[in-house]
């Protein structure tokens, strides 16, 4: 039997953290959250359920922060999940049965992930087809600290990728005021990451209109098969990449000053 330590970074996810360390507990053997010193009830709630440590850490970003949390597991394998995000009880019984099979530490596992905008399943839109590296073991595999947003796995070996059946829920933007803000916040770290001195490249990548943007979303992704959501959804994509193109120009016009 292969024992799993489940990995949840959190600042302030009062709302969210019950459910989500519920949805893993019949597979975890242990569940390590690591809190960026949350002010509302996320520490207070963790700590009253089963099988849960809580680690209080300084935010180090995504990858450090996630990192940190893997290296004081008790256990090589991890399955990595965020406080957002619910594992479906058809999951929750594959990953039971998986975990008495004769695993490989070259072996990582990728699930479906169902995106919930406004309350609503986004099933185009680009959101059809968002799988995700959750169930690794730590001996091969660790989260890429270059990446500012969007974290990825790195891995010592090559990783042999194996493709779950179910699916997870992943409840990532209740309102347009927190989609907003959260396209402000990563719109910055990726121009940060995307920019040097030159930027030249970066830009004639990034050229692309904002109305463009939209109607690829809304058309080729099918975002009109999400009614109104896929709409508000395609509009809010343009006025990201609007977003990011005019952050990089201006980190290289200070550059110049």
């Amino acid at each position: 039997m292969n024992s799993i330590s489940t990995v949840i970074i959190t600042y302030n996810e009062e709302k969210n953290i019950e459910k989500c360390i519920k949805s893993v507990l019949t597979f975890s053997d242990e569940v390590i959250v690591v809190d960026s010193h949350s002010t509302d009830a996320t520490r207070q709630i963790a700590c009253s359920l089963d099988k849960v440590k809580v680690i209080d850490k300084d935010w180090e970003g995504f990858a450090k922060t996630k990192n940190f949390g893997i290296k004081t597991a008790t256990f090589d394998w991890i399955f990595s999940i965020d406080a957002d995000e619910i594992i479906s009880l058809p999951l929750q019984d594959e990953i039971n049965l998986l975990k008495k099979d004769n695993l490989q530490r070259e072996q990582v596992f990728q699930i479906k992930r169902i995106n919930y905008y406004y309350g609503k399943a986004i099933f185009f839109s680009g959101q059809n087809n968002d799988f995700k590296l959750r169930l690794f073991n730590r001996q091969n595999a660790i989260w890429n600290e270059n990446d500012l947003v969007h974290e990825n796995l790195s891995f010592s070996r090559q990783p042999h990728i194996v493709k779950l059946k179910n699916s997870f829920s992943h409840f990532t933007i209740e309102t347009i005021e927190d989609h907003i803000s959260r396209m402000n916040r990563y719109s910055s770290l990726y121009a940060l990451k995307n920019y040097d001195s030159k930027g030249k490249k970066h830009l004639i990548i990034l050229f692309t209109t904002p109305f463009l943007k939209f109607l690829h979303i809304y058309f080729l992704q099918r975002g009109f098969l999400d009614g109104y959501h896929g709409f508000v959804l395609a509009i809010l994509g343009g006025y990201s990449k609007l977003l990011r193109l005019i952050k990089i120009n201006e980190l290289l016009r200070n550059d110049k000053d």
